[in-house]
């Protein structure tokens, strides 16, 4: 199992040095349809349309800089009370993927 597959939840930087965060959430999601992403950014009108195009892919939330953790912490809390409502119960992992390569990860 690789490390994308092994994760419940994934925080991806909107603006990561390599990949377009769009494609890397987007690919994310055809290793493990499971994960639920939640999204952060610190620029907030540069990549407005790439956020709401990851919004209408599924992706869970997006948070805006400065990072709230209150925030954070609660939406990890809400989407584990979902899954375990759902039965998924999942592994409890959370990948950051501010510095993860994908073709590592896998």
């Amino acid at each position: 199992m690789d490390i994308v597959e092994a994760c419940d939840i994934i925080s991806i930087e909107m603006r990561l040095p390599v990949l377009n965060r769009l494609e890397t959430y987007l690919a994310i999601r055809e290793i493990n349809l499971q994960a639920v992403a939640i999204m952060m950014t610190g620029y907030r009108q540069v990549i407005a349309g790439l956020v709401e195009e990851a919004l209408r892919n599924h992706a869970y939330a997006c948070l805006h800089e400065p990072l709230d953790i209150e925030e954070l912490l609660r939406l990890v809390e809400e989407i584990g009370e979902r899954k375990r409502k759902a039965g998924s119960g999942g592994s409890g992992r959370i990948l950051s993927a501010t510095s993860v390569n994908l073709r590592e990860a896998r």
